[in-house]
């Protein structure tokens, strides 16, 4: 696989990694982050790897952007990982499967992808962390 550009709305460059132990060692800065951004059109970045660990998960998956002169790591992003499963099928790989994200930054999101014939679902369960009232003038 080779690194692409995608977009369902947000673009956002897919880049593969040969294994977590070369993803989880990867760190960008602002600089080279926000160049790639801007010369590239895209939100952020997106490294996965396969993983071969028997966990049942069947990728690992970064989502890095930058945010005020800040990196700044998503423990889950759907739409980067519906984007990636875009580019899974454009090399015929449409089998269900299931990502694990988050791990870099203490987190373990986890997300199963699936590919039905009205599209490609992207799933996975949410707590509720926090509640409250907002109220705006």
């Amino acid at each position: 696989m080779q690194p692409a550009i995608g977009g369902i709305g947000s673009r956002w460059l897919l880049l593969p990694v040969p294994d977590v132990t070369g993803l989880r060692a990867l760190t960008l800065t602002t600089t080279t982050l926000e160049a790639l951004e801007h010369d590239a059109g895209v939100k952020g970045v997106v490294l996965f790897a396969p993983v071969n660990d028997g966990s049942g998960d069947d990728y690992e998956v970064r989502v890095i952007f930058s945010h005020n002169n800040t990196l700044v790591e998503d423990p889950v992003t759907g739409s980067a990982n519906a984007c990636l499963a875009w580019y899974f099928a454009g090399y015929g790989q449409t089998r269900n499967y299931r990502v694990r994200q988050g791990l870099s930054i203490g987190r373990h999101g986890c997300l199963d992808i699936r590919f039905e014939p009205d599209g490609i679902w992207v799933g996975g369960h949410s707590s509720t962390r926090i509640r409250g009232k907002i109220t705006l003038p």
